[in-house]
């Protein structure tokens, strides 16, 4: 953005890049709203908070199961083998965004179309979208994965489409790590046309999966939910055990088959699966500088500043309690 009011021409309503469209005879002042993302990941991870003035890193030890011995029975008399307990350290470090933009006195002043909290909105709207990401991205490296039909890795898929076997192979490797749900079941109310749900982990899926997710069989759309359960932000409806989040920020890559496909790495959680780790509870943080607020770099108060920042890391303490399931929304 310019640092000046009107570089735009008169009536022109695709200003270039980095300049004010001149003021119109007659303008419309409501500005189109861009929804702001929600924090859809954040919602399902432990939330942990590093006290301030003790470092950056936060270090776990994740001790690992000991193997059942139904196969070796105890002798009379003799000692069995002794077991090893083993320990793994995980260790992140909690990283720091942020970013302003600049406007003037005049842009303020002359303005007939109230900017000011339009720039406050898309600041936080900015902070908002990126620590959404920082999240996911943190998550979507998550090494315990099920691609589309058993398909032996990414590249391998070549057919869109969800396959509720896989799900169901998903529930059943949650089952047997004795993985907990996010959310417990509910029974039927006396309300027509509503169902009982079963307990729920949340898979967070792309906006282009609505018609994939609406196909499998065992889809129920969340108004027919019954009327004790509650629903978590951008839920769209459930699968069996799997409760479906809908997420504008979720990722979507191309593989490399053939006929190339969107991929969506979508990811489905179980409780404790990770943590949401910052400093001293810090969430994004706008800041706002007034005009002079520079001293002598501002002499004649023409610049104030609108930005945020943040401080954030996500954990995969147990992989085996979530999953990262890839399929394909079709060709590329």
């Amino acid at each position: 953005m310019a640092l000046n009011v009107s570089t735009g021409t008169l009536g022109d309503t695709n200003p270039a890049v980095g300049a004010f469209p001149a003021n119109h005879g007659f303008y419309v002042r409501e500005f189109i709203d861009v929804a702001a993302p929600e924090l859809i990941y954040d919602m399902f991870g432990t939330k942990r908070s590093i006290p301030k003035g003790m470092s950056n890193s936060i270090t776990y030890n994740r001790v690992e199961k000991l193997g059942t011995l139904e196969a070796t029975a105890l002798t009379e008399g003799v000692t069995p083998t002794e077991q090893q307990f083993e320990i793994n350290r995980i260790t992140a470090t909690v990283s720091q965004y942020g970013g302003f933009a600049t406007t003037t006195d005049r842009l303020t002043d002359e303005s007939i179309n109230g900017l000011t909290s339009e720039f406050n909105t898309r600041i936080a709207e900015q902070g908002g979208e990126t620590m959404n990401k920082v999240t996911r991205n943190s998550l979507s490296g998550s090494s315990n994965v099920r691609y589309k039909s058993a398909a032996a890795n990414r590249d391998a898929i070549t057919a869109s489409g969800l396959a509720a076997s896989d799900l169901a192979f998903i529930y059943l490797a949650f089952r047997n790590e004795k993985v907990k749900a996010q959310r417990p079941g509910t029974s039927g109310s006396v309300n027509v046309g509503t169902s009982p749900t079963k307990e729920q982990y949340p898979w967070i899926v792309a906006n282009d999966a609505i018609a994939l997710v609406e196909a499998l069989t065992a889809f129920v759309p969340v108004e027919n939910y019954s009327s004790q359960r509650a629903t978590w932000m951008n839920e769209y409806g459930s699968h069996k055990n799997f409760a479906v989040i809908l997420d504008t920020e979720a990722e979507v890559v191309s593989n490399a088959a053939a006929t190339p496909q969107d991929i969506n790495k979508s990811l489905i959680f179980g409780k404790d699966a990770y943590d949401v780790v910052t400093i001293a509870n810090s969430d994004v943080e706008i800041i706002i500088k007034p005009l002079g607020s520079s001293g002598t770099a501002d002499p004649l108060n023409q610049r104030s500043t609108i930005g945020w920042k943040a401080k954030k890391i996500a954990v995969v303490k147990q992989p085996l309690y979530m999953y990262r399931y890839e399929f394909s929304l079709g060709n590329t």
